[in-house]
């Protein structure tokens, strides 16, 4: 069975509320940046500015104490560049999931037109700029009413329960928000795929 177009294209990652924009401006479909220059932009908005903020305004003790933080340069250095590296293999395999039940005709060809509609509903939602800015807001909101406690406070606070340094301040108020608006917009795509799945099980599939 010939796939269709909407599953040739179809993606749970290579979407949202900036690329339909840029559909709108630009004569050809904008495509996301490289990986490397997309892991490179975070790591300059994150660890780097820890690093010099710790150098120029955090007192001498703090640039010790921010290379010493070992669960900082996990969270920076290895943990958000995965959670945008696994996009393209995460995004790959979820397309390749979604064209076997058309390959292996699971999907009957009087059902075809039922299932495309799925996936460009699915697709649909992907793309509202309101679930995203809600998930960015709720990350930012949450900078603000929950401070997490840190064991390893010398570059975060100049002393026990003061107020944060300029780098601490940029770890609580801009990154830890970065990090987690990832972690939910990895969470709003995973909701994303159980729906569509749900919804595709309930056409009659071809299981015998």
């Amino acid at each position: 069975m010939n796939l269709p177009a909407s599953l040739l294209d179809f993606s749970l990652i290579q979407g949202g509320p900036h690329l339909v924009l840029g559909r709108r401006h630009l004569p050809a479909r904008p495509r996301r940046a490289p990986l490397s220059r997309r892991v490179l932009t975070v790591l300059l908005v994150s660890w780097l500015p820890l690093l010099l903020l710790s150098l120029l305004h955090g007192g001498p003790s703090a640039p010790r104490a921010f290379l010493r933080d070992a669960m900082v340069h996990v969270q920076l250095l290895v943990s958000l560049p995965l959670l945008i590296a696994a996009e393209r293999y995460i995004d790959l395999s979820l397309a390749a999931a979604a064209r076997q039940f058309v390959v292996s005709e699971l999907i009957d060809a009087k059902h075809l037109a039922a299932f495309e509609d799925i996936a460009r509903g699915v697709m649909r939602v992907r793309d509202k700029a309101s679930i995203e800015a809600g998930l960015l807001l709720a990350s930012f909101t949450l900078a603000f009413v929950y401070l997490p406690a840190h064991p390893s406070s010398g570059w975060i606070h100049a002393e026990p329960g003061g107020t944060p340094t300029l780098a601490g301040w940029w770890y609580l108020a801009v990154i830890l928000p970065l990090i987690r608006f990832l972690l939910l917009r990895w969470l709003w795509r995973g909701v994303l795929w159980a729906v569509f799945l749900f919804r595709v099980s309930r056409l009659p599939l071809a299981l015998v």
